[in-house]
């Protein structure tokens, strides 16, 4: 089975090789707190779930232009507002499926809540293999 990582640059080390969780080794190293899940602003430890939330982030930049996550926000306040449950506004140009995927499977405030990188990528693919229409019904003028 592959998998694939996006590296750390050497921030974290692995706690456990069955857990699949990750340690920051250093709390004050600059973060890229704009893209942190909720967890690991509290606990400093991340996992696949972790990965799955900046996802999220990713999709809102996808359709904002490439624009900086929580704009008009400093840092201090994106940490305290996304630890309280804050989530940024989809995106107006953003396809009902990927606002989905965005609001539903990667950003729920607990990570066991958070789909996985499969799952997304099928819901995805379904969209983009023409099963089902952006907005989650299945097309009449399908392929076959």
């Amino acid at each position: 089975k592959s998998v694939v990582k996006i590296t750390d640059f050497g921030l974290s080390k692995q706690l456990s090789d069955l857990a699949h969780k990750y340690k920051l080794k250093d709390i004050q190293a600059k973060l890229p707190i704009r893209w942190l899940a909720p967890e690991v602003m509290v606990t400093a430890t991340y996992t696949f779930k972790s990965d799955v939330y900046s996802f999220g982030i990713l999709l809102w930049e996808i359709f904002m232009d490439g624009a900086s996550p929580y704009p008009g926000m400093k840092l201090a306040e994106v940490r305290v507002k996304v630890k309280s449950g804050y989530r940024m506004d989809a995106p107006d140009r953003m396809p009902t499926f990927a606002r989905n995927i965005m609001i539903n499977q990667c950003w729920p405030q607990a990570p066991e809540d958070r789909g996985n990188m499969t799952e997304i990528r099928s819901s995805m693919e379904s969209v983009l293999d023409g099963k089902v229409t952006a907005m989650g019904v299945r097309s009449m003028y399908m392929k076959t």
